[in-house]
């Protein structure tokens, strides 16, 4: 996040030296989940959490869109962690 001292939070990826970018690969999206998408992400843009990239250096993956009343975009974290309740 931008206006949190790195020395209070910070995010590392920690991706082995042997390992090779991986694009995956662009998956279509109907009218309503594009638009979604497209201001969900000029959200972040204008926070400073995101920045466009000009050239990819291989690392891409798709944004995940979930309906919760309207499509927001997924935290993916929340994603992989087990639901109260469900094993």
């Amino acid at each position: 996040m931008p206006s949190i001292d790195p020395r209070v939070a910070s995010h590392k990826l920690s991706i082995f030296r042997e390992a090779r970018p991986v694009a995956q690969k662009r998956r279509k999206m109907g009218g309503e989940k594009r638009e979604a998408a497209k201001v969900e992400v000029q959200k972040l843009i204008l926070a400073g959490f995101i920045k466009e990239l000009i050239q990819a250096d291989g690392w891409l993956a798709n944004v995940v869109l979930v309906k919760k009343g309207k499509w927001q975009m997924a935290d993916v974290y929340r994603l992989h962690q087990p639901q109260q309740g469900v094993p």
